[in-house]
């Protein structure tokens, strides 16, 4: 064999090797997307497992952040709940 070949040879070696170890790092990539897509399938299926949790975070990202109420300034007979993580709130009367 001669050598321009032989380098031709080794360099279409490590190009595939590249491209494996690329499509590797893409594929665990990938394999971790559609866990976290099938655990948000889980989540929107059940109920929300505290009331007082944020159902933004918890569907969203499933994070469980306890919601505090404070006066609304707006509705009487009710409070507005927000959660400090995301900053999501909701009115909910007495």
């Amino acid at each position: 064999m001669s050598d321009r070949f032989e380098q031709l040879r080794l360099a279409a070696i490590r190009q595939a090797e590249q491209e494996e170890v690329r499509l590797d790092e893409e594929q665990a990539r990938l394999d971790a997307k559609k866990r976290a897509i099938h655990a948000k399938q889980v989540r929107l299926r059940c109920e929300l497992p505290d009331p007082n949790l944020c159902a933004n975070c918890w569907l969203n990202h499933g994070v469980e952040s306890l919601m505090k109420a404070g006066p609304s300034g707006s509705q009487r007979g009710a409070d507005v709940w927000r959660c400090s993580k995301c900053g999501h709130e909701e009115i909910r009367k007495h």
